[in-house]
């Protein structure tokens, strides 16, 4: 083997399908048949010279003949051959070169390999990678993603036969799929942008198989090709207070209809026995979740976080995580940004007193998680919930809470534009608009009033409008003015600066007078 797929060789199991991937050496292509190109196998004739014979008598040494060797790489090999047989050695180097070849399409080559059998090995991978509810959810959506590919294009049909037109393919007819899915639900396809989804799909097919060599101890390589996917929509910079309201209605439990542009109901049965429609349709077993969201939507609007921040606060004393201390059972006390960890850091934030419109939800919440005593009203050291916002530690939550975030924007009726860093926009936004100063608000979020202007505070159509309006009004107080900027008049005796000068009587007389 050459000194490339040597080095291949000797990486680890699960860095060696990538290392495949970028090298595509000419061994496998070779094997594949993938691409034209010289023999992969370096092997050749090496004439080793013999040893020096070492006579009893000077002038009297016997002269010895040297040996073929085939060499591959760093392994040689004898053929036994001596100087003269060289057409014996070039016979046994083509036999090495067949038993080599014969040996990587038997072993190293997916063969008789399904499209189906590599997907269902990598779901299974991802499913037991742990008990985390990230990696649970992103076993699932991998599984959905694999059921999609097989159910459009790739089902049973084997690895080998696979080229670049098979992606295409799938890419056209999934777009297809899904733009009538779209037209039949009432729904624009372009704002949906289906291109996002199967270029998903494709980047899994690629990991699936990039990686399924690693873990079966084989040595193949097939580059799946994914098409570009176009321009994403810009996210949503800011909320409206409209947007806000039904975020938060669709933590209480509404949800949004995108076919009749409207909140659900539902026939609930009073006590009495008579029937109303209530809009609270809400499964029960997503309360915690709408409840975590909500307690994160309303400390980053409040308070400026970050929801990396805000996802890590827990109740009590100051530890290595950020967290609300109070000093009493009034809501006094102290908003922890970051923990002791990251004190002298430059992601250190200050930490800010509890302000007023603040005290009374942080009251509430606290005495739901017993951080306040329901009945004798005391302060304990913690709460028997610890976090704020999630309810157990899990280093995946981040990424677990964007989705969640991205549950109830869908319930709210709001688009995949909407993140949960518009939120902080949004924050410095309104405070902005209320007429705080820039000083203020830096202070109060702590951060810079440069950092504020170029990325947080935006401006409402509303500001726009009446900044326009205002310089219409100046235009037409101009008009109103008939301020006319014409020629002055020459003959004008009021200008008489802008007359031509007079003609000056010369001091002696002309030639004609003279004459």
């Amino acid at each position: 083997m050459s000194k490339r797929n040597e080095a291949v060789n000797k990486a680890r199991p699960d860095t060696q399908a990538d290392r495949v991937n970028r090298l595509f050496n000419s061994t496998v292509a070779y094997a594949s048949g993938a691409r034209p190109g010289p023999n992969p196998l370096d092997a050749r004739l090496v004439l080793r010279s013999p040893r020096p014979s070492i006579a009893r008598k000077p002038g009297r040494r016997k002269k010895k003949q040297g040996v073929w060797y085939i060499v591959d790489g760093k392994h040689q090999r004898s053929t036994g051959c001596s100087e003269n047989a060289h057409s014996n050695a070039l016979d046994a180097l083509a036999l090495y070169k067949q038993e080599k070849s014969e040996q990587l399409r038997g072993a190293h080559m997916p063969g008789l390999l399904l499209f189906d059998e590599v997907l269902a090995d990598y779901c299974a991978y991802l499913h037991n990678r742990g008990t985390k509810r990230v990696v649970k959810r992103a076993a699932e959506k991998a599984r959905s993603m694999a059921n999609t590919l097989l159910n459009v294009h790739f089902r049973g049909k084997l690895i080998g036969t696979y080229v670049e037109n098979d992606s295409h393919k799938f890419w056209s007819e999934l777009l297809k799929i899904r733009h009538d899915f779209y037209v039949s639900k009432g729904l624009d396809p372009e704002d949906e942008n289906p291109e996002y989804y199967a270029h998903a799909c494709l980047s899994l097919l690629r990991r699936a198989i990039a990686s399924y060599p690693g873990r079966h101890g084989q040595f193949w390589c097939i580059a799946v090709h994914v098409p570009k996917r176009g321009p994403r929509r810009k996210a949503r910079e800011w909320l409206r207070k409209y947007q806000l309201s039904r975020l938060l209605l669709a933590c209480w439990g509404f949800q949004w209809d995108w076919a009749k542009g409207c909140w659900k109901t539902k026939p609930v049965q009073r006590p009495d026995g008579s029937w109303y429609e209530s809009r609270k349709v809400a499964d029960p077993d997503t309360a915690l979740l709408r409840q975590g969201m909500s307690r994160l939507i309303r400390l980053i609007i409040r308070t400026g976080l970050r929801h990396e921040a805000v996802l890590l606060m827990k109740w009590g004393s100051w530890d290595n995580l950020g967290g609300i201390e109070f000093s009493d059972s009034d809501g006094n006390g102290w908003v922890h940004r970051r923990g002791t960890e990251e004190y002298n850091t430059p992601k250190s934030l200050k930490s800010t007193e509890i302000y007023e419109e603040l005290k009374v939800l942080l009251r509430i919440w606290a005495k739901q998680d017993g951080y306040i005593d329901p009945v004798t009203g005391d302060v304990r050291k913690a709460g028997t919930k610890p976090f704020i916002i999630r309810d157990e530690e899990d280093k995946g939550y981040r990424g677990y809470a964007l989705e969640e975030f991205r549950q109830v924007c869908d319930w709210a009726g709001l688009d995949d534009t909407t993140t949960v860093h518009a939120l902080k926009t949004t924050a410095a936004t309104w405070c902005k608009q209320r007429g705080y100063s820039d000083d203020s608000i830096a202070e109060m979020l702590d951060t810079s009033v440069e950092t504020l202007k170029t990325f947080y505070i935006r401006f409402s159509r509303e500001l726009k409008r009446s900044a326009r309006e205002e310089f219409d009004d100046r235009a037409k107080r101009q008009k109103w003015r008939k301020i006319q900027h014409n020629e002055p008049d020459p003959t004008d005796p009021k200008r008489r600066r802008d007359q031509e000068p007079a003609r000056r009587a010369l001091p002696f007389k002309s030639i004609e007078e003279v004459a």
